[in-house]
């Protein structure tokens, strides 16, 4: 009976129980093997070229102030399935006024499925120059991560507009003069003389007791006003009977988004007497507008740009006089300019406005040092609006920073010394722009105004693959074009290339073109002579004419 009762048990345990299934496992009899489904493993994938940086201005970069959003897809190439599917976000250069979510929960994906990720960004007003390095990590819930993906990306501090009063004009009745009891018309123009947009701009005009507003818009909404762009306003006025001051005074109030980038202005006009009338031309500079975009860009093409106009607030002593008028706007339309039809890349452009010595000194040496690695492969274009100075000993000239006066020029920036800088990265071609003289004068009175004996500037040799487009030669001045608000070179300049920016310009046509422009309309305008001069360094003397602006 034992016997049978055993063998019966053996018959149970290798062929089944009861119930008829299989059994599985182990026994102290012997060893039974479990016959599980093992899941096959996820393989998660970046899908190439699939990384994007969709910000408003498309200049690739996190600006201060800014939402933006970086995508990516990426793909599962396993034959199993991704569970639980982490996105883990690190900025690793501790970046500061940056905000982003550092975590997000994905869910699951399909073998041979993909997925597109998008993570928003965000900058405050406060986010500083530089480059930020986000460390992306895609992680799988069993271990089966993607690797991580590295992404440098540049910041741009807050672009500061300034919304300032340009220029203004008075239509009386008797020309200019402004009598009590007849309507005149006042027209101002607005201009955003900032390095950034404004936006939500708004005029409010308050005019004083028993002076009315025919035309009724004391409140303006102008809204959005780009870079260099300008606003022209028109009023209707009267003074009645009872009006007894001999001066009006009208005070304007302007705001902006931010409350802090606009400056309030005050006009005061004289009654019964002609008003001095001004010329209001921002809205007709042709160069300023429609700047045409070639969009080729050249990787290796860099851009130093300064305009050096007012003096006056950097250095004790000095009046507006000494300003120099309309660089500011020359070396921001130039940038323009220098990106759009040029060819050069936005991160290429260094634009510096009322550099200190330390600033032209520091961004010169950066710029020289990047053409120095790339060698024969670099192009270099320097553009200088401002004030140039000789010295008095050896007669070389300077760029003078604005917080450098004539009597400390071991501050300023040798132009000699500038072009050997230049030229030992051996940058494969060099372009200098001046728009600047040396004799002491300028557009206005100059730093040297209180001398009436010109100096005139030592001429140096030059080397390496460089040609310098100056503004005069000799003694003579660089003078202002005021009906276009910019020097008179930098607008034939301007003109030349806007004219011709569909066609392969050589270097000789708008050497020629400046030259006879600017000495007929010096001639005309300022009763002045200018003429331009073209210097080049012997290595370029035979082949420079035939270098083109593509």
């Amino acid at each position: 009976m034992k016997t049978r009762f055993f063998y019966l048990l053996i018959f149970l345990l290798c062929f089944g129980n009861l119930s008829g299934q299989k059994i599985s496992g182990r026994s102290a009899i012997g060893s039974l093997h479990i016959n599980r489904k093992v899941e096959q493993p996820p393989d998660l994938q970046l899908v190439e070229s699939s990384v994007q940086l969709h910000d408003a201005n498309n200049n690739q970069a996190i600006d201060a102030n800014e939402e933006l959003t970086i995508s990516f897809s990426i793909q599962n190439l396993g034959k199993g399935t991704a569970h639980a599917i982490r996105l883990l976000v690190e900025e690793q250069n501790g970046v500061s006024n940056l905000y982003f979510s550092k975590e997000q929960q994905l869910g699951t994906l399909l073998s041979d499925a993909q997925m597109e990720i998008k993570i928003p960004i965000g900058s405050n007003i406060n986010l500083r120059k530089g480059k930020a390095r986000f460390k992306i990590q895609v992680l799988e819930n069993k271990g089966f991560d993607m690797s991580p993906l590295f992404l440098s990306i540049d910041l741009k501090e807050f672009a500061k507009p300034n919304i300032a009063l340009a220029d203004f004009s008075v239509i009386a009745t008797n020309g200019t003069t402004i009598k009590r009891k007849q309507a005149f018309d006042l027209s101002i123009l607005l201009q955003n003389k900032g390095l950034g947009k404004a936006e939500e701009v708004s005029v409010s005009l308050q005019v004083p007791e028993a002076v009315f507003c025919l035309s009724e818009n004391q409140k303006e909404f102008i809204g959005t006003l780009e870079v260099n762009n300008s606003k022209k306003l028109n009023y209707s006025l009267i003074a009645n009977s009872r009006f007894k001051n001999d001066s009006l005074k009208l005070d304007f109030h302007i705001t902006e988004k931010y409350g802090k980038y606009a400056s309030d202005f005050s006009i005061k006009l004289a009654i019964n007497r002609s008003n001095s009338n001004h010329l209001i031309s921002f809205e007709n500079v042709e160069v300023d507008k429609n700047i045409p975009d070639k969009e080729k860009k050249y990787p290796y093409r860099f851009a130093l740009i300064i305009g050096n106009e007012d003096y006056g607030s950097y250095q004790l002593g000095l009046n507006s006089e000494t300003n120099v008028e309309f660089a500011q706007n020359d070396a921001q339309i130039f940038a323009q300019y220098a990106e759009k039809v040029l060819g050069v890349e936005h991160r290429n452009v260094h634009l510096l406005i009322n550099a200190t010595s330390a600033q032209m000194k520091r961004s010169i040496q950066i710029i020289s040092k990047i053409a120095s690695k790339l060698g024969q492969d670099a192009e270099l274009i320097v553009y200088y609006a401002g004030h140039g100075l000789p010295s008095e000993n050896d007669k070389t000239p300077y760029l003078i920073p604005v917080d450098v006066g004539a009597g400390d020029l071991a501050q300023a920036v040798s132009l000699h010394e500038l072009y050997k800088q230049l030229s030992a990265t051996r940058a494969g071609r060099i372009t200098v722009f001046i728009d600047a003289c040396f004799s002491g004068g300028g557009r206005e009175s100059g730093l040297l105004a209180a001398r009436t004996v010109k100096i005139k500037p030592r001429k140096g040799s030059l080397k390496g693959n460089i040609v310098v487009f100056a503004a005069s030669s000799g003694k003579q001045s660089a003078l202002a074009y005021r009906n276009k608000k910019h020097g008179m070179f930098t607008y034939f300049l301007l003109k030349k290339l806007q004219e011709t920016a569909k066609k392969q310009l050589t270097y000789k046509e708008l050497a020629d073109y400046i030259s006879k422009n600017v000495g007929i309309e010096s001639l005309r305008s300022n009763r002045k002579e200018q003429d331009p001069q073209v210097n080049v360094s012997q290595q370029v003397k035979s082949s420079w004419q035939k270098w083109k602006i593509d």
